[in-house]
């Protein structure tokens, strides 16, 4: 049995990003499986292709996570994704915050963007050896200027501890573990499925700076967005078309 999520956490006041804080563990061979990096804050937080992740200092979850895999083949790497989103879902579920994951990388809550996620996986012949989980969740931010986000403060109306917030976030990516250390893949991505936002409902997508309807049909076996549009079944990699929200 592998050693547990979060046997080991570093807690910093300031880091450019718990991600490069990880990565620069791992060039050392200073890290174990399991590894935990939280800040309070983060000067240089990335998203997906190079986005930024903004975020008020002591305010929110700033959090990475180290963890080697089971010899995991790159085919399977979606199931990283799997884990890791719906335990984020499941949390904010304990807490009354009902979500949905929003392909590839985001939660969303009804009054929008609550976390995103950054995982930067190291492969080698064929297979995963390890991958880093970062995971940036607003806590208790109430201001997000111009961007459509929102906050488990908001909407719950009350404060919460980010540090005891963390503990829950990590018990839920231990219970899911297993399912992914043991290549419990369907299970996996059965569950993802029924928290994906606009699963088997028609949503509005912009592509080539046209908007378009289609249909979301879930993912296929390598992670691609299966959406039915008007030429039909069609898969689609990360930021060749982007979603509109209503």
């Amino acid at each position: 049995m592998m050693n547990q999520i979060g046997f080991k956490s570093i807690y910093l006041d300031v880091v450019d990003s718990t991600n490069n804080y990880v990565a620069n563990l791992v060039k050392s061979r200073g890290i174990a499986h399991g590894t935990v990096i939280m800040a309070d804050e983060q000067t240089n937080g990335r998203g997906q292709r190079g986005t930024i992740w903004q975020t008020q200092a002591g305010m929110n979850l700033i959090f990475s996570v180290f963890v080697e895999l089971n010899q995991l083949e790159i085919a399977n790497q979606d199931a990283i994704h799997h884990w890791v989103s719906l335990s984020v879902v499941q949390t904010l579920d304990k807490l009354g915050v009902k979500s949905e994951i929003k392909w590839p990388n985001d939660i969303l809550t009804e009054n929008g963007k609550i976390a995103g996620i950054l995982i930067e996986n190291s492969i080698a012949n064929q297979y995963v050896k390890h991958a880093i989980v970062g995971i940036g969740l607003n806590v208790n931010q109430i201001d997000f200027e111009d961007v459509r986000a929102t906050s488990i403060r908001l909407e719950t109306g009350a404060m919460f501890n980010v540090r005891e917030f963390s503990f829950m976030l990590i018990s839920s990516l231990n219970n899911n573990w297993m399912n992914l250390y043991n290549r419990e893949f369907k299970a996996l991505k059965y569950d993802y499925l029924s928290h994906l936002w606009g699963m088997n409902k028609e949503v509005r997508f912009i592509r080539s700076e046209q908007e378009e309807i289609g249909t979301i049909l879930g993912t296929n076996d390598i992670g691609l967005l299966k959406v039915e549009t008007k030429y039909g079944i069609e898969c689609f990699d990360l930021k060749e078309v982007k979603f509109l929200i209503n």
